[in-house]
Parts: structure tokens; C-alpha cells; sequence
């Protein structure tokens, strides 16, 4: 009991991401997302706890553990500490990425720190996994607090989630970490999911205000997620903002992580008629994820190879292929690459006049009374 001095040298927090802001980046857009959101340093800080100085060896390995292989040692360095200090050891290193193995991927970096004999050995590694799986994220997985909005005028108010698309692709819908509260009372509590355009660094035009109603839901494990699908795919592309109105004042109380604070700051709240960025000391654990028609498909919806646009790439005149009847009409709605509505028509006729479009990426959504069709076009000049 007299003993006060800890003679202990120890890592005192998680290694960062090697993201820049983000914590997770879809697997499919890494290759695009590489140059401009790969950041290829590992910080460790860890203290020495002794009241005399010590001398450590700091070293890194990086594992890839889907494919039980052992890429790289970072060559150890040392370093000496001084009594009841402080210090962050940078690894850098260069790392091989195969961006054709597989549709996902976890890089598990390894930081070890050579101690002393008497010194305790539980807390001289730490253990971070890189993520690269279909969604994006800013968040660690754990929460440290909650997060919703509450009391007076917090009546169908919004909050929403900046992220950004290094390709054009479609959301299937976003999974949440709800903190579970005392007689679950935030099980009853409605919301609707909502997907934004960009207007100038904060959300703008609905693309999709999702039809139906949600409820809280707890994930089946701790720390975990539940996944909220959304009705149909909604395309993106560049900057969008995911996130929800509440339909009463109660708190929804979404996991926060306070680990991670991205600069500048991503989340929005809007109560008042305006979007106003939120002064949270972190960050929610509210991750949207890639749509994929085989794991997710609206019963309603075809299947890729039972429409055909052609040609795709087009510059003019685009024929429809599909399996109604050549006297069904369809609804037809285009949108850019970034969710925007940019064509709307009803028409019986099988061949689609693209000429009024620029050049770019589309999606169009065909509704035939009897099935719904979604697909891409690229329009080339």
C-alpha cells in the first residue's frame, strides 16, 4: 500500500488511423480514394510511468490477417524517456497494396514496445485494425458518449453526416450504433433516413428521403451496428450527407466516439430552418455502406442482364431492352452522378433522346408499372 511509484513504461491510447479524417473507406473506391485520403504514418504515444528515466525500443509489424501473411517490419528504434513523461513514436512506412485481391481487405498493424523484465507486459503492444470493407466511416467502432437532439423545437429536426464518394456508385443505407439506455426507453422513438446533396459545404437538395419509418434498434453485439437498409439505391457521387429527421424531442442517442474529432468538422444539425455544424467533441458512429444487388435486391427490381441500354457509352439515342411488353409504358428519372433529378418523362417509346445531357455518368430508375429497373449510363461525346 506504501508503494506509489508504478515502474511501468505503457501505451497510453489507440494507433490512428491511416486515413486522413476517415477511419474506413469502401474497399472499391480505395484505389481512387489512395492518393488523396492515404495517410502512411502510425503515431504510438506512450508514458513513462518510473521516476527515473527510461530507454525503450519501439517497433511495428504489419499483418494482413485474411491472408495470414506478415508484410513488413518496421526497423525498431530507440528512444530515451524521461521520468512521468510523454512522448509519440511516428512509423512510417510504405505498404504494398494489391487492390485486386479480394473485395475487402484488413491491414492489422502491430506496435510493440521492448521493456524492461519487471516492467508489466499487458500494456507494451497495441493492436489496430485498418477496415476496408463497403462502407465509410469516421469512428473507431466504440462509444464513449451519445449524441440526438432534444427539448423544445427539436420537433422534426434533422441531423446529417458529411461524407464524400471517390467514385460514382449507389448507398444502400447506413448502419448506426444506438447506445442502449436504461428501460429502453429510445426503442420507441421514429425517424427517417435522409440522403443530401452538397450546397456549398453543407447538405442541400434531398436525393432521397426514404419512405419509411425506422426505430431504434440495438445491435446484437457490443460494440456493433445495426444496418438500416434504404427502400432503393441512391446514387452519389462527390461530396453528400447522410442522416435522419426525428419525428418528436427526444434524444435518438447515437453512439459518439470522442477518440475522433474530424477537422474540419462533419456533423450538421438543423432545427431552426438552417444547418449549423455541431460544437460535439467527437464523432457519431453512423456509417453508410455500398449498395450490392446480391446480397439486397427490391423483389420488384431486375436483375442487370434483364435490361440493357444500348449503345452504353452513348452520345445521342439510347435503346431500351427489357422484358415487358412492347406496349408498357415506363416512368423514367434520371439523375446526375451526384443524386440530382435531371430528366423526369412518361413515354411508351423504347428509344430515350440523351442528346440534352452533358457528358457524364447517370442512373436511371424505369418503372413499368410491374417491376422496377435501375441502371447506369455513361454518356460519351
Amino acid at each position: 500500500a506504501a508503494d506509489t511509484v508504478l515502474r511501468d513504461v505503457a501505451f497510453s491510447r489507440p494507433l490512428n488511423s491511416v486515413l486522413k479524417d476517415l477511419t474506413a473507406i469502401p474497399w472499391a473506391h480505395f484505389e481512387s480514394a489512395y492518393n488523396t485520403a492515404y495517410a502512411p504514418t502510425i503515431f504510438g504515444k506512450y508514458r513513462n510511468n518510473d521516476t527515473i528515466p527510461r530507454n525503450v525500443t519501439r517497433s511495428m509489424t504489419i499483418e494482413e490477417p485474411l491472408y495470414n501473411e506478415i508484410f513488413e517490419q518496421i526497423t525498431p528504434t530507440a528512444q530515451d524517456l524521461p521520468a512521468m513523461e510523454d512522448t509519440v513514436v511516428e512509423f512510417g512506412f510504405i505498404y504494398p497494396l494489391d487492390f485486386d485481391r479480394g473485395d475487402s481487405a484488413i491491414l492489422r498493424f502491430r506496435a510493440a514496445l521492448r521493456t524492461d523484465e519487471f516492467d508489466p507486459k499487458v500494456n507494451d503492444t497495441v493492436i489496430y485494425d485498418q477496415v476496408f470493407k463497403d462502407y465509410y466511416a469516421y469512428d473507431d467502432g466504440t462509444a464513449e458518449a451519445g449524441y440526438g437532439l432534444r427539448g423544445q423545437g427539436t420537433r422534426n429536426s434533422s441531423v446529417a453526416m458529411q461524407y464524400f464518394a471517390f467514385e460514382p456508385d449507389e448507398l444502400g443505407g447506413v448502419e448506426v450504433s444506438f447506445n442502449q439506455l436504461f428501460d429502453s426507453v429510445n426503442l420507441g422513438y421514429y425517424f427517417k433516413l435522409i440522403v443530401w446533396g452538397d450546397n456549398d459545404g453543407v447538405p442541400g437538395s434531398i436525393i432521397l428521403e426514404d419512405e419509411n419509418d425506422y426505430t431504434v434498434k440495438y445491435p446484437s453485439s457490443y460494440p456493433g451496428f445495426h444496418r438500416y437498409y434504404f427502400s432503393r439505391p441512391v446514387p452519389v457521387d462527390g461530396t453528400f450527407y447522410v442522416g435522419w429527421r426525428q419525428y418528436n424531442e427526444f434524444m435518438l442517442n447515437v453512439g459518439l466516439d470522442l477518440n475522433n474529432a474530424p477537422s474540419p468538422h462533419v456533423m450538421f444539425f438543423n432545427y431552426r430552418g438552417i444547418w449549423e455544424t455541431s460544437k460535439a467533441p467527437g464523432v457519431m458512429l453512423f456509417r453508410p455502406f455500398l449498395y450490392d444487388e446480391t446480397t439486397r435486391t427490391d423483389p420488384r427490381v431486375s436483375t442487370p442482364a434483364e435490361l440493357r441500354l444500348f449503345p452504353n457509352p452513348a452520345s445521342d439515342l439510347v435503346s431500351i431492352q427489357a422484358p415487358d411488353p412492347d406496349n408498357s409504358e415506363f416512368i423514367i428519372d434520371i439523375f446526375d452522378s451526384s443524386g440530382r433529378l435531371v430528366d423526369h418523362l412518361v413515354t411508351g417509346n423504347r428509344e430515350l433522346n440523351v442528346s440534352g445531357l452533358p457528358a457524364g455518368i447517370y442512373y436511371l430508375k424505369l418503372n413499368s408499372g410491374s417491376s422496377l429497373y435501375y441502371t447506369k449510363l455513361l454518356i460519351n461525346r
